[in-house]
């Protein structure tokens, strides 16, 4: 299989998780804390290729209406779930499942602590499609090697 790698990370499951570790997020409104997590998968997969991996595409999920300016790059796509009809977990069910139905052969990381997400999602795994959990307490301490909290306090 070529190593076509695609991230889907659980973007409000990350960002409970990095709380705990980040206090400056604690003090944060929601927009800062996704501003925060987007910059760091910008700078630390994408620019500085931190992870030893370099994706074709990251996929940055969350619950709820997008209702801000679009931050996606041109590798990271970020999505918005409507609540009423999908949530983020029902979404990456989707986009794994979309992959299959396209017959992509992906490694593709899942980045979340849901157990029951990674629990579905690998019931999906088959021959095209590998699937690896990072969790989300591992990959936030990839992202505490990095930047200052001062910049994601802004706006």
């Amino acid at each position: 299989m070529d190593e076509n790698i695609v991230l889907l990370v659980d973007g409000y499951n990350v960002i409970r998780s990095s709380i705990a570790r980040f206090g400056f997020l604690k003090s944060m409104f929601p927009r800062q804390q996704r501003k925060w997590l987007l910059e760091n998968l910008k700078q630390k997969i994408i620019e500085k290729n931190m992870f030893g991996i370099i994706p074709d595409e990251i996929f940055l999920i969350f619950d709820g209406v997008f209702f801000e300016e679009n931050q996606a790059t041109e590798k990271i796509k970020v999505i918005f779930t409507d609540k009423k009809k999908e949530n983020a977990d029902q979404r990456i069910i989707r986009i794994i499942e979309d992959m299959i139905e396209r017959r992509e052969e992906k490694k593709v990381y899942l980045i979340t602590s849901d157990r029951g997400l990674v629990k579905e999602a690998k019931e999906k795994e088959g021959r095209r499609l590998i699937l690896v959990n990072v969790d989300s307490n591992q990959f936030i301490d990839w992202l505490e090697e990095g930047k200052d909290s001062n910049e994601y306090s802004k706006s």
